[in-house]
């Protein structure tokens, strides 16, 4: 019988220990700003983001922190996107505005560093 016993017990799977992600988790974050709405000044680039591309060019989320702020991402202007994709490094970015071209079209003004 003791033989028996041994055979009817059943492997039960451990119980599941991974820390499950709260309900806030789940909620939708804030709006992402486009580049015209964001303060001007002084960005650290910290993370690159694709998100594929539209009719406009490529679409590009950048994580940025502001010389005077917390972090925050912001959608990054067609130019800036080509910019950055054709120079080797980047670790700041100076937003000047917009200035106004000898056509008279109006464009974002940046310098990367």
């Amino acid at each position: 019988m003791a033989q028996g016993q041994k055979d009817d017990i059943v492997d039960t799977p451990p119980k599941d220990r991974r820390i499950w992600p709260a309900l806030e988790a789940f909620q939708e974050h804030e709006e992402i700003p486009k580049w015209r709405d964001i303060q001007k000044g002084i960005y650290k680039l910290l993370e690159i983001q694709d998100r594929g591309s539209n009719k406009y060019g490529p679409s590009v989320v950048l994580k940025l922190k502001h010389q005077s702020g917390p972090k925050i991402l912001v959608w990054s202007p067609s130019s800036l996107s080509y910019a950055l994709k054709n120079r080797k490094s980047t670790e700041y970015i100076l937003d000047v505005g917009l200035k106004e071209t000898e056509k008279g079209n109006r464009m974002f003004d940046f310098r990367l560093f």
